[in-house]
């Protein structure tokens, strides 16, 4: 099911104009997707707020190439102030948990290097605007 909502939005962002690790974004009958992409690598937010899918669909997934997934049960994220630890499934940071999933989601929307570690692969890119989303839980 991811995979497919992903897919769908990947076809919506392609068009979007895409700046140097600027949040782009997309909206398909109430599911958000938030893009950044730098190089080859990419970095997805989906949110389904309004809960179109269920159960609502919340994840991240971090590409380090097309068709590339970071593999592993757990990834860490760092930025200049922290370093924290999110469970990973199937390539995707996901949690039903609003602590967690909101500490996400916070650590996303600020502007600033990020790198994402998992399977002895690192993913980083730097974040240039703010993410101004609602994609709390």
């Amino acid at each position: 099911m991811k995979s497919f909502v992903v897919s769908a939005f990947s076809l919506a962002v392609m068009a979007l104009p895409v700046g140097a690790a600027e949040w782009q974004s997309a909206e398909d009958k109430g599911i958000f997707l938030y893009t950044i992409q730098e190089g080859t690598a990419r970095l997805e937010l989906v949110c389904d707020p309004e809960g179109a899918w269920l159960p609502p669909e919340y994840h991240v997934v971090v590409t380090p190439a097309p068709g590339q997934f970071l593999e592993g049960t757990t990834i860490e994220v760092r930025t200049e102030t922290e370093t924290q630890t999110f469970p990973l499934s199937g390539g995707s940071i996901v949690s039903r948990e609003p602590e967690v999933w909101n500490k996400v989601v916070a650590t996303l929307a600020k502007p600033g290097p990020i790198t994402f570690s998992a399977g002895g692969q690192d993913v980083s890119f730097t974040i240039e605007n703010e993410l101004k989303a609602d994609c709390t839980i």
